[in-house]
């Protein structure tokens, strides 16, 4: 009986996605032309870094965001827009600002295959080129996707995950704060004077030093702390002598951690 009832609901889901579907192609605004791969322009724009106090970003859907230092004076953004799926930037008041364009039409999150090609929800890849000399707040608001940050030196790292993953790789930071709902963080090869992190559901993975300290609570997730300094250098829920003070609580989630000696 269990196998003819799921029979039946996913004949029932079949027959509705098809009607949705075919609806969608009849109305007047739905165009399958823009949905094909020709559709898809890249972008790159740059700007000044003079005066410049915070790079805020906004993913909500998107598969990659690269951010990656390089020796150069300007931010390089490179992005691929593609329909409505495209990035809104602005530079105001010493904040630079990337918001990830949400979709306009309420069919837009159909996968629908025309003429050989998969053409809805597409990926809008993007890539942003940071001075290595660039020492600003990065305020990061992470819906789903892929953020890769690799070798910046930052004030403060303001990072909100929802569901999405975010890695870091060789960097430096004064500040970081992490908020961490269902999402997965891993962080390696980092130098950070202090670190606050709250996990819900999620998971965060912190490999490097943490110089002055770190205030750590799980919920119902995971923190794997792996110091990569000396033992001597920490105190970790009161064990030590060390002048990094390390804190770290949990409800019904894991709080480990391990010394490189």
């Amino acid at each position: 009986m269990k196998v003819k009832g799921f029979v039946i609901f996913g004949f029932v889901a079949f027959i509705a996605g098809g009607s949705l579907a075919a609806y969608a192609a009849t109305r007047k605004d739905f165009v399958f032309n823009k949905y094909k791969d020709e559709e898809v322009t890249i972008n790159e724009v740059s700007y000044a870094t003079n005066d410049l106090s915070k790079i805020y970003l906004d993913v909500k859907t998107t598969d990659t965001v690269k951010f990656i230092s390089e020796d150069r004076d300007d931010i390089l953004i490179k992005n691929k827009t593609f329909y409505e799926l495209s990035y809104t930037i602005n530079l105001e008041n010493n904040e630079l600002s990337i918001v990830e364009n949400e979709y306009k039409n309420w069919y837009d999150f159909l996968s629908i295959d025309y003429m050989g090609k998969t053409h809805v929800f597409h990926s809008v890849p993007l890539e942003i080129i940071v001075p290595k000399t660039l020492k600003v707040v990065y305020d990061i608001d992470v819906s789903a996707g892929t953020i890769n940050i690799e070798g910046i030196d930052a004030n403060r790292i303001k990072l909100h995950v929802s569901a999405g993953t975010v890695s870091m790789n060789d960097v430096n930071i004064n500040e970081a704060n992490i908020d961490i709902s269902a999402g997965t963080v891993k962080i390696k090869n980092a130098i950070v004077n202090e670190m606050s992190a709250h996990i819900s559901a999620g998971t965060y993975i912190y490999t490097g030093e943490i110089k002055k300290k770190g205030t750590f609570d799980v919920s119902a997730g995971t923190i794997n702390l792996k110091f990569t300094d000396e033992k001597e250098n920490y105190t970790v829920n009161g064990v030590g002598s060390g002048a990094s003070i390390i804190t770290g609580t949990k409800s019904a989630g894991t709080f480990t951690y391990s010394f490189n000696n």
